[in-house]
């Protein structure tokens, strides 16, 4: 960076900014004859001559045996990874090189999946595997394995990679493995063809923006499926076997070991130390893979089928609103707009204001890990297995006011959707397993959150905006450490039991099918759901006129500097639509103050929120990305600016330049 001035950049602009390098794309509702006549009177008279983008003509050198390196940073997460280079594949695109990259693609995702078996049962030691085969920047082809490890746990790592490439290349997958993931890939491009006519403008934009940017020839979704089904469906086993062992087999790696550096009479790791491992991991013998005995889910049914009261349909949206026997509300509403998909809500009790501030540690504990514990006939690579394929998941979190849970799912996955929410929120596992994967994942967030300015804040974002309420700060990892999961266990029998629970569907689903639905699920639960959350809450208030600072360990000089102005709740719809104007007038008089007069930052940024739970509760939050030395001076503009918009108003020039973007959005 300290080479770039204004000279070279400006050149840099004049040689490559031109119309030979130039992919015009528009994409929308437009009339082909008028746009072209639009394009012509625009760029017509552009003929500025550059110069080509030059190519890459370095040689790169292929190892021919294993290589090493250690990165060591105060704040790097551990991580290993395990690149096996080839030169790249510059035939041009055609149904028969798609055919063999998708081979590729689905065993390689094969054996995503045997790495994922393993991070699950591992109590957290392994976490984050990736297997994947990509371009680097147009000059080599890499095959690349990577996972991360708790700190100083590196060598695990590496053994499970290597032993696992080795285990697959040596004795190739199984069918059922294989078809697993046609299966998935399969129902994904079929989802996309259905949903072809759905597609925004923009989706077809950024398309074709890959499309050149990479010499693909595009074409429909229609398309991609038949070939799928036709070149890669229709193939042998061996076929994926042998185009797997072509791209991992008989190459040598480059290993990159990346952890923080070891403290006291600890020796950090070396390039040598990593070899070391790597030779005594390959020297052992490797057995086949024995895959885990597919199970049939167990939560079928909940009890009798529910009845359910039909309450009202509003009339704005028109949302039915229907009520079950056991207490439990379901709101639907069809639509149209996209044709394989249904949104599902599910809410149960009182979320954070549910637990006491003495219980503040379990919020971290079950987002962390609640979903980790699995089912008590299940963990959760048995429904990895038994749902593969298939775009049913466990999204379960604490929110202030709910235990939610948010999907989209195609509409012949709704009611097994259902049955897995029901299930995890009736019958959950509190696995050991679960709470060791939960806290190792935590002490990656811990570890890594000093890194940036913006993490920092938003770490103690919790603390600053509830005073402190230990529902919504984090709490010391020792303290999450130190709770079985089991304790989640009187908080979510309550929440379910005592409610309030309400399911909500919308897409492309009938009224009497989400009728049915929940009827089976929610609706069958021998429960007694009370009524709603009284609103809005008082308890929690923001506390102006104070200042906070806290530090972080990346960049020496990188800081960020928040301000933030109260302002009213979200009760009065009219003032929320008020305070969004002046927020993005707010957005052009940042930009023009920090960015354009003075330069202290370069992406100053404005945000707002005004609650509808929590009475007066509402604040306006300018962010800019500043210098350490600059952030007084930063601060005291954002005063400046809000004293000027309450004593001088807006202009009319103002108003338009806001009001406008958000009309036409």
């Amino acid at each position: 960076m300290k080479m770039v001035d204004k000279q070279r950049l400006t050149d840099f602009y004049r040689h490559y900014y031109t119309p030979e390098n130039t992919t015009l794309i528009i994409a929308g509702d437009v009339d082909v004859q008028q746009t072209f006549a639009m394009v012509e009177k625009q760029f017509g008279d552009w003929h500025a001559k550059g110069k080509q983008p030059e190519a890459y003509s370095k040689q790169v050198t292929l190892p021919n045996h294993p290589e090493a390196r250690v990165f060591l940073d105060p704040n790097a997460t551990t991580t290993v990874e395990l690149n096996f280079l080839e030169p790249i594949d510059r035939a041009p695109d055609s149904k028969l090189k798609r055919s063999q990259e998708l081979t590729l693609y689905i065993a390689n995702q094969a054996l995503q999946y045997r790495l994922e078996t393993q991070s699950y049962a591992s109590e957290g030691k392994l976490l984050s595997p990736y297997v994947g085969s990509y371009n680097q920047f147009d000059v080599i082809a890499i095959n690349q394995l990577s996972m991360t490890t708790p700190q100083g746990q590196w060598q695990e790592g590496l053994q499970v990679l290597d032993q696992s490439l080795r285990q697959a290349a040596q004795y190739g997958f199984t069918e059922q493995e294989i078809k697993r993931q046609l299966d998935k890939y399969h129902n994904l491009l079929k989802l996309d063809a259905e949903a072809e006519d759905d597609t925004y403008s923009a989706d077809y934009a950024e398309r074709l923006v890959s499309d050149v940017n990479n010499s693909m020839v595009t074409t429909s979704r229609a398309f991609d499926l038949s070939l799928f089904e036709q070149d890669v469906m229709s193939q042998d086993i061996d076929v994926f076997n042998r185009a797997f062992q072509q791209h991992w087999q008989g190459k040598a790696p480059r290993i990159y070991v990346t952890e923080r550096p070891s403290t006291g009479q600890a020796k950090s790791a070396t390039s040598q130390d990593v070899l070391e491992t790597y030779q005594i991991a390959s020297a052992k013998q490797v057995s086949p893979y024995i895959p885990q005995k597919q199970a049939e889910f167990a939560y079928q049914s909940f009890g009798k089928e529910g009845t359910a009261e039909k309450l009202e349909t509003t009339n704005f949206g028109g949302v039915t609103r229907y009520r079950f026997e056991n207490g439990v509300y379901l709101n639907v509403k069809p639509t149209d707009y996209e044709s394989n998909a249904v949104y599902i809500s599910v809410r149960a009790g009182k979320g954070k204001l549910g637990l006491t501030p003495e219980e503040g540690a379990f919020a971290t504990l079950f987002d962390a890990g609640f979903v980790a514990g699995g089912l008590e006939a299940h963990d959760i690579n048995d429904l990895r297995s038994i749902f593969s394929g298939r775009q049913i998941n466990a999204n379960i979190y604490l929110t202030d006011d709910a235990i939610e849970s948010q999907y989209r799912v195609p509409p012949q996955d709704v009611l097994d959707q259902l049955r897995v929410t029901a299930a995890f929120l009736t019958h959950p596992g509190y696995r050991a397993s679960g709470h060791a994967f939960a806290i190792e994942h935590l002490k990656s967030i811990y570890d890594s959150y000093p890194t940036t300015p913006e993490r920092v804040l938003g770490f103690n974002s919790g603390e600053l905006m509830y005073q402190g309420d230990p529902r919504w700060v984090y709490p010391s990892i020792e303290s999450v450490e130190a709770l079985p999961l089991t304790v989640l266990q009187p908080f979510v029998e309550r929440s379910i039991n005592k409610g309030p629970v309400e399911v909500s569907l919308m897409g492309n689903i009938s009224e009497q099918q989400a009728v049915d639905y929940v009827a089976q699920t929610f609706g069958a639960l021998d429960i007694k759901a009370q009524a709603f959350i009284d609103r809005p809450v008082t308890e929690i208030k923001l506390q102006p006129n104070k200042s906070y600072t806290f530090y972080h360990h990346g960049e020496p000089n990188t800081a960020l500097a928040s301000g933030y102005f109260t302002l009213p709740d979200g009760s009065n719809y009219r003032d929320v639509v008020g305070f969004a104007i002046l927020r993005s007038i707010l957005q052009i008089r940042v930009n023009d103050a920090i960015r354009e007069s003075t330069g202290k930052a370069y992406s100053p940024w404005v945000d707002s929120s005004q609650s509808l739970l929590y009475k007066d509760y509402g604040y306006l939050n300018l962010n800019s990305n500043t210098t350490i030395e600059n952030v007084d001076v930063v601060l005291n503009i954002y005063k400046q600016l809000v004293k000027d918009l309450q004593e001088k108003g807006v202009t009319q020039d103002e108003l338009v330049r806001a009001v406008t973007p958000m009309t036409d959005a």
